[in-house]
Formats: structure tokens, sequence, C-alpha cells
């Protein structure tokens, strides 16, 4: 059947009743068309939103986050005593380290991290220290020590910790360092902050350089770690308000990660005008299979905060006691009357419903379903961004753990 059709009988909506999986009809014409009674508008958009978050043992893919410094200062040993000073100013565009023989002074300096974004449950499969020098200094070697920081760079942070890479000779620009050990132990150990001290490894008079802090002009070559990581158990966490699921962030779609929310209202509504690709978190119908398929595999589950799976009422946008059905628009196909997606089909324990028990299907809507709720996704924020290495990595023989090459791409 035709949208043509389906517009001018909405009779024939009936084919749904009779066991066809794949609709041709526009939800507007077609209450009850999936087999459910009126949708009440009042049950959804009268809830307080007070979230309560469940952690889902799924599996998920790697997820590469890229995280700009949340602090850095350098810090001065005036005397070479081992009694440092907090010297340089937040927005200084450079840091040094490394030593003055004239005054018998040493410069060191830490960098802070925010680890907010990470989970706790990982596997730290890689993660990459990057610092970006104002050119080679004097003969010296550098270390990077690791500690627990607290977004604030303190005189404690100049002295403590434990090694996290080195020794190694800086070289022009890029100096790109493994940190992987470190920070699993740090994460495991609930930390939140990543901070890490530059020092000299052993006294070299007038031997120091410059490294280019988070204030620095060029973005690309501020410091940055790069973190690799898969998940022991999903992010996936159910936003649930007044004991309906609204919604989950973290749902792995074909390893990318994004966030969901069950809204009503038509699709010009609901979806800022519902006419252009922007409007859609997906462009074509393939992902949005994905993503239904994951609103089955990762959300719409039984568990101590609700039973979303046996009983589809339980899910925002579903009134009905048999069958929820969550809606995910893709750009694909998308015409003036009519936008198309997929449906993630919810059966309540022990009922049957054309299509099968937890079913796909294609659906095709300028309405919300009465039936159902639309799923407006959107990329989770936590897990987006990409960030280039410009010219060669550090490639010097003093360097462990260093990988070399041109410009590389993290996403």
């Amino acid at each position: 059947m035709s949208i043509l059709e389906g517009l001018a009988n909405p009779s024939n909506c009936a084919a749904h009743r009779n066991g066809h999986r794949h609709g041709r009809c526009p939800w507007r014409n077609c209450a009850g068309a999936f087999g459910i009674g009126a949708f009440s508008v009042g049950a959804f958009s009268g809830l307080v939103l007070i979230a309560t978050w469940l952690l889902l043992a799924t599996s998920a893919s790697a997820t590469t986050v890229n995280l700009g410094v949340a602090a850095d200062r350098g810090g001065r040993d005036f005397d070479i005593d081992g009694i440092y000073t907090i010297v340089d100013p937040e927005d200084a565009l450079t840091l040094t380290v490394g030593f003055q023989a004239q005054t018998l002074q040493e410069f060191r300096f830490a960098l802070e991290f925010d680890l907010g974004a990470i989970p706790s449950d990982i596997t730290i499969t890689s993660a990459w220290l990057s610092i970006f020098s104002n050119g080679s200094p004097a003969p010296g070697s550098v270390e990077i020590y690791g500690y627990s920081g607290n977004g604030v760079i303190e005189v404690a942070d100049m002295t403590g910790g434990s090694l996290a890479s080195g020794p190694f000779v800086p070289v022009s620009v890029a100096n790109t360092r493994d940190v992987t050990s470190f920070l699993q132990g740090l994460v495991n150990g609930g930390a939140g902050f990543a901070g890490f001290r530059v020092q000299y490894t052993s006294q070299v008079l007038d031997s120091n350089v410059q490294i280019r802090s988070s204030e620095f002009t060029l973005a690309e070559q501020r410091p940055v770690l790069t973190i690799e990581f898969t998940a022991n158990s999903t992010f996936t966490v159910l936003d649930i308000a007044g004991g309906l699921l609204v919604g989950a962030s973290g749902v792995d779609v074909g390893g990318e990660f994004y966030d969901v929310t069950f809204v009503d209202g038509t699709c010009i509504d609901s979806f800022a005008g519902c006419d252009e690709a922007t409007d859609f978190a997906f462009a074509d119908l393939a992902s949005a299979t994905l993503a239904s398929q994951a609103l089955l595999d990762q959300v719409l589950l039984d568990g101590a905060s609700g039973a979303f799976d046996s009983t589809p009422s339980l899910t925002a946008g579903c009134p009905g006691p048999t069958v929820c059905q969550i809606f995910t628009p893709a750009f694909e196909g998308l015409s003036p009357t009519a936008v198309q997606g997929y449906i993630a089909q919810n059966i309540a324990a022990g009922q049957t419903h054309p299509g099968g028990e937890n079913a796909l299907q294609s659906g095709l809507s300028i309405d919300l379903n009465p039936t159902g709720a639309f799923a407006k996704w959107a990329p989770h924020p936590a897990f987006t961004g990409a960030f280039s290495f410009p010219g060669a990595l550090n490639t010097n023989s003093a360097s462990d753990n260093a990988f070399d090459g041109g410009p590389r791409i993290v996403t």
C-alpha cells in the first residue's frame, strides 16, 4: 500500500492489524493502526524529571576521548632546596622546565585533566599525553610524574607522585608520551583529575625548555590527553521519572554513543520542522535500524529500576498494556508528507502482536503514532571530537613508548 493510498483511505491501515510488518500508512490517518487505543498526552507531559541512573551490563565498542587541560601552572625552587613556589600566572602562554645557573633556580610545571567524562568501569587500551615545546633544549632529559589531582595546581603538586613516563629527551614541537599504565590505575581508584608534573631527571644547569600551555595561541599545540578505552559494562544509564522510562544516555549505536529521549507531538514539533537533514540524528535508514535495535538490546529491559521489557506501559508515550512502539526517524526518504524510520516494538510478557515480540518494523509518519513515541537522539557529548597531532612525533632514541609519524587524527 502506498502513502497516497493510506491518505485517501485510512481503513487500508488494517493491513497492520492483519500482520503486515512493513507499514506504509501515515500515522496521522491511522489511529490505532498498531492495535492500541488512544494516546494520553498527560501521561508524559506532566512528569517531574528526576533521573534515576542504572548501569546495564552489555558490551561496548572502543571509544577515544581527547581531554583538554583543566589547570596548568609552573612552579619554581629559588634555591634548589626542594621548596617550591607557584609562580606562573594562569594565563601564561608557556611553561618552563629545567634549571637556571645564574640565579640557581629549578623550574617545573604541572597539568591536570578532568576525568569526569570517563566511566570508571573501563579498560584503557592506550593513553597518550602530548605536550609541545618551543624548541630543542640544551642537554638534559625529562620525566613525567603522575598524581591524583583536584583541578587546581598547588605547591604540593611540584613533588611526589609516581613515574608515568620517561626519562626522555624533549624534541622540538610535539612530544607524545604513553601514560596508559598510570592512567588505568588512576581511573580504577576513582580519581576526579589526572595530574602530570614535568621535571628534569637530574640537575643540568642552564638547561631548560619552554612548553606551550593551555593558553597558547594555537589551540592544536596546547597539551592534550588522548584516551582510548573499552567499557567493561556499557555506559547506558536509564532516565526514569515518576516510575516511567523517559529516555537513556550513553546508548551504543554501531560503536557511537548517543543520548535518547522519548517525546510526543508531531514530527514538525519534535524535530525542528522535520524538513532537513540537520533535524535528525541519523541520515539513513540503516542507522535508524541500528538505533532501534539498540533500544531493544540496551534500554527496553527488565531490571532493578523497572520491568521496561515485560511491561511496555512503563515507557513514556506508551500507555497501552500490551505494546510499546518507539519510532526512530531518519532523513532518508523524507518528503513533505512523511518521514521514514524504524520502530522498536516492545511486546508485553505473554502477549502477541503483528511483527513478533520485541521486533523491528519499518514505518512512515507525519504525526506521532497514537500507540507510541518518537525517539529523539543526540550524540553523547562526552565522547565527541577529534584532535590532530601536527608534525613529526617524538622519535629520539632516549624516549620510551614513543610512536612516530606525521599528522594523526584521533576520532
